[in-house]
Parts: C-alpha cells; structure tokens; sequence
C-alpha cells in the first residue's frame, strides 16, 4: 500500500512502484485524479493499460471520461452525499439530534467499469504465467490430458537415452 492522495504525488512515486520486481499488476486509487497520475505514469514508462496494469479510481468525476483509455471508478453519488450531510447538519443546527451525538448514512456506491481495467480471471491468468517456470507443464499442451502429455513425455525420454 502507498500512500498518496493526488495526481502529482501519483506521478512522482510510480517510477519506483514500477520499477519494483514485484510491481503490482493493479491499482485502487482514492480518488480520480490520484488514478489518472497513475495510469499516465504507467503509460509513459511502457505499460499497457489494461493488460499490463489496471487501473481504478474513485469518484466518478468527468475527468474519468476524458482520460485514454476510459477510468474505471466507484462511484461515489456525491450529490447525495452532500444532500444527507446537509440534513444531518440541518438536525443539529435545529436541535434535533442531541449534541455529542452522531447520526450515520449509508449512500451506496456503484463500480463503473469502463477500460482502464481487465477481468479478474485474466489477471489471474496472467499473473501466474509470468510466475511459472517456462518448462512448467500446465497440463494444456496441445488440448492433451495430462495423463496423455505424461506417456508421451516419457516415451520420448525412452526414445533419447
């Protein structure tokens, strides 16, 4: 985790994220502009985004649209956000709600999945390809079970000695 608010502190940290033997392959940004310094920065130093790195903000701003490629980002309903922060404010100011007391809202949020990031299964896919020891057998040679792969590697283990 790297902490970090904003779109320069975002580009001034990522060539050392990037750099990392074990870079992440995703980010979750606080805020927009936080993750629009990151996709950028990736983007400068070579990355592809999605494919090598996703990106996700939060907000759901109109510079989210505006970035190449598209940001995916919760968002957050400001509007309603700040519509029930000013009743609860109103409760207090009118002497509804006892001093000292709080009042908690939930606003839920919505993920607006646009192109800045890739599904999960590919992740996952992706990130143990680039694990895997080249000779690994995954069991998937040419559509063969395993069992298959297996005889036929042994066969022709016999065949070279």
């Amino acid at each position: 985790m790297f902490q970090c608010d904003n779109r320069l502190d975002a580009e001034r940290i990522m060539p050392e994220v990037l750099d990392r033997h074990d870079r992440p392959d995703a980010f979750f940004a606080v805020n927009d502009d936080t993750a629009i310094g990151i996709l950028y920065s990736a983007k400068r130093r070579g990355f592809r985004i999605p494919e090598d790195i996703s990106v996700c903000g939060f907000t759901n701003g109109q510079r989210a649209v505006a970035c190449d490629p598209a940001l995916t980002t919760v968002d957050q309903h400001g509007f309603q956000v700040g519509e029930a922060a000013a009743e609860i404010l109103m409760r207090h100011v009118e002497g509804h709600i006892e001093k000292g007391k709080t009042e908690r809202r939930v606003v839920r949020t919505r993920l607006v999945v646009r192109d800045s990031t890739r599904p999960i299964a590919t992740s996952i896919t992706e990130q143990l390809a680039r694990t895997l020891p080249k000779e690994t057998n995954t069991g998937h040679d040419k559509g063969k079970p395993v069992e298959q792969q297996t005889q036929s590697q042994k066969a022709k283990a016999q065949q070279t000695a």
